[in-house]
């Protein structure tokens, strides 16, 4: 059997660095909401991942988010440092709420190099206040989509056939250091490796991640959650991609 190597195939890396959100208790439908008890993604596995994307010259895109608010986390800054430090070609990504964004902190955000700054607006007069502020960087303001990722478990099966790009493309890492399916998966239904036990080197040459991947790139939505989602998660309209 040829030797396996996920590497390649890796667009983006994901951390979810906590179930820990600031607006969790006001939508009480929220992953983040729906999960009490604390959890934090211990910052031993960040460091691994990111040296381990370092020696293979990793140029995509790292982000520090899922279904949490990474500028809540008192460890952002720290881990924008070692992602930039390990992997001077990567660009970073940061997905927030807009909570803590003002023009100060989008300054600090510039300043730390980070590429893409993407916030979810959740009402009118939050998206006027966050279109005031100004960036040298890429700079996008959204509407939300949690209501509907809420959902994804319980929605009607389709016949969708089309290729999904799932869970290479974006790897994403649970805050419980699991490698996931993709970011509809809150409830961490589908989880490959568990990287409290084993070296991010390790997983890139297992083979269970690759056959999903080569699954779903055909069309094959034989999961029950990829049944019922009417996504097609390329990320290509927000990734950060290679800079090759």
């Amino acid at each position: 059997m040829d030797e396996v190597d996920l590497f390649p195939l890796i667009d983006r890396v994901s951390f979810e660095l906590s179930n820990c959100c600031n607006y969790s208790s006001v939508h009480p439908r929220c992953p983040s909401s729906l999960q009490k008890e604390p959890i934090v993604l211990p910052s031993r596995i960040v460091t691994d991942v990111l040296e381990t994307l370092g020696k293979r010259a990793f140029d995509g895109g790292i982000a520090f988010h899922n279904y949490n608010e990474p500028m809540a986390d008192p460890r952002l800054f720290k881990f924008i440092e070692s992602a930039h430090s390990f992997c001077p070609k990567a660009r970073i990504l940061i997905w927030t709420n807009g909570w803590n964004l003002n023009q100060t902190m989008m300054d600090e955000l510039v300043a730390s190099q980070v590429s893409v700054v993407i916030v979810t607006a959740y009402t009118a007069e939050e998206k006027q206040r966050l279109q005031k502020i100004n960036s040298a960087i890429q700079y996008d303001i959204v509407d939300p989509e949690w209501v509907e990722v809420v959902n994804a478990y319980d929605a009607v099966a389709t016949d969708d056939r089309r290729p999904c790009l799932a869970p290479l493309t974006d790897l994403r890492i649970s805050k419980e250091g699991w490698i996931v399916l993709c970011c509809r998966d809150w409830k961490g239904a589908y989880k490959f490796f568990d990287l409290n036990n084993r070296s991010f080197q390790e997983v890139l040459k297992e083979r269970a991640l690759l056959d999903v991947y080569d699954r779903l790139r055909k069309g094959d939505r034989f999961f029950p959650l990829c049944k019922r989602c009417g996504t097609v998660r390329d990320w290509t309209h927000m990734r950060p991609c290679r800079s090759s």
